[in-house]
């Protein structure tokens, strides 16, 4: 297909450019360089369509194997990137940006753009994530917002994994997340303000005594002071 502007583009005509990148075996960078496009876009309209489709799972590090078309074909939204960590990064911006936050304000995923001052807490993770990717590896893009901004409005009625794990009194995984961008910036002698305040906030709602634990303590105070009319 002609490459037009890509903020003329179509969902149908990214859905054609992202299908035809997976054919061609190039890596996400090496196609939208020769495309004109840029990788954050291409991204996030990736990620965008295949919230829209279910969840994606993605394998890869290395050429594209030649069993995987066989797989591809019983296993729904299943692709290769010969670069996984690009993915994997991806990901983990996304991640870092969005459950921490929801957890600790109790909210939806699509509140994070709805209220400006969760977007601008949202925005200042993601700036922070990207600078310590980008002295990991210069050649991250270090320009997440897009993709971000687009898991964010296709999930924006959804529940993030990390509330749920506070609703339900579970331990979260906000240092596998946050807490390695966060081990990373340390070696780096870099300073990640925001991110230190999550992990503190989301580490203080772990602690937090769970519903059911507060409502044995009720029973047993009630108890006690029953016993204690009695006698």
């Amino acid at each position: 297909m002609g490459v037009q502007p890509y903020q003329r583009l179509s969902a149908e005509q990214w859905r054609e450019l992202i299908e035809e990148q997976r054919r061609s075996g190039l890596s996400q960078r090496a196609f939208c360089q020769a495309r004109g496009l840029t990788v954050s876009t291409f991204y996030a309209w990736r990620q965008r369509l295949q919230e829209a489709c279910g969840n994606a799972t993605v394998f890869g590090d290395g050429p594209r194997p030649a069993w995987l078309d066989g797989l591809a074909a019983h296993w729904p939204q299943l692709s290769w990137a010969d670069d996984i960590r690009l993915v994997q990064w991806q990901k983990l911006v996304v991640n870092a940006a969005l459950n921490p936050l929801t957890a600790i304000h109790d909210v939806p995923n699509g509140a994070l753009l709805q209220r400006p001052g969760l977007r601008a807490e949202m925005s200042a993770l993601i700036d922070e994530a990207d600078a310590v990717l980008a002295r990991l590896d210069p050649s991250w893009p270090a320009d997440s917002h897009a993709a971000v901004a687009a898991v964010v409005r296709a999930t924006a009625a959804n529940t993030s994994s990390m509330r749920s794990d506070i609703h339900g009194g579970a331990v979260t995984e906000i240092e596998a997340i946050n807490g390695w961008l966060a081990r990373r910036a340390a070696a780096l002698a870099m300073d990640l303000p925001m991110h230190r305040r999550i992990l503190a906030l989301v580490h203080a709602l772990e602690l937090r005594p769970r519903p059911w634990e507060e409502q044995s303590k009720l029973n047993q105070a009630t108890s006690c002071r029953c016993t204690s009319s009695k006698s």
